[in-house]
């Protein structure tokens, strides 16, 4: 298992590039959050391994926390934002299976909105990879 340096740092970057796939169309739908709440788990498990976080601490979380992301996404600098949170992560591994959990996120509500799409494919791009394979996709899923 990878070790991360700044561990909690990292969570935290990890769950707002999170919050910001669930806030790009705007629109909170269920069926994005309960993936938020999964995606964050599975990737708290991954960064910091026997740290808990319950389902109601990443609600709270998000809820606290959505304001500012809203107003980064939807501010002059909202591209620039995106890729700077995009690039802090730089461990291949990692990128592949969060690249996963925002493309699962994406598809939550039955609909890839274009926004969607376009940090989709920052993502690909500024971590210079290719869409998850089927495998990826369940191993986070």
């Amino acid at each position: 298992m990878t070790q991360f340096e700044d561990s909690d740092a990292l969570f935290q970057t990890v769950a707002t590039i999170f919050a910001v796939t669930v806030l790009l169309d705007n629109r909170e739908r269920d069926t994005e959050l309960i993936e938020f709440c999964h995606a964050c788990m599975v990737h708290n498990h991954k960064i910091r391994p026997g740290t808990i976080l319950p389902r109601q601490k990443l609600s709270a979380w998000f809820t606290q926390n959505k304001r500012d992301i809203s107003a980064s996404l939807s501010g002059p600098d909202s591209k620039a934002y995106k890729s700077e949170l995009l690039s802090r992560i730089s461990v291949p591994e990692l990128q592949r299976s969060v690249l996963s959990s925002i493309f699962i996120i994406s598809v939550a509500d039955y609909e890839l909105h274009d926004e969607e799409s376009e940090f989709i494919q920052r993502a690909l791009s500024i971590w210079d990879t290719k869409m998850p394979r089927a495998e990826e996709l369940a191993a986070v899923g």
